[in-house]
């Protein structure tokens, strides 16, 4: 049985676009999560122990949430909006696909 190209492009398609979205509403609450962290003056590392006793969250410490916060977070927006597609930078093409 042949396989059907326009209905794998078409899944493809709808799954790449549910994706840039995703990806873009993740971001965005990092970038928020960032902004909360730092108006309450928060360093992660302060919180280890609570981290430990959560089933949630024993698997992470803050310096690991530091970097991700911190460091991750802004590198990937910069990322974002320095890389280029053609004429487009990452984020443009992101916002074009995004459902």
């Amino acid at each position: 049985m042949a396989i059907n190209q326009t209905n794998v492009a078409l899944d493809i398609a709808s799954k790449a676009v549910a994706q840039a979205g995703k990806m873009l509403d993740a971001l965005a609450v990092l970038e928020e999560l960032l902004e909360h962290g730092l108006r309450a003056d928060l360093n992660m590392t302060d919180y280890n122990a609570q981290f430990a006793e959560s089933s949630e969250l024993q698997h992470v410490d803050g310096a690991t949430l530091n970097a991700l916060l911190a460091i991750v977070t802004p590198g990937i927006r910069a990322a974002l909006e320095g890389g280029m597609a053609g004429a487009n930078t990452w984020e443009a093409v992101l916002y074009k696909a995004r459902r």
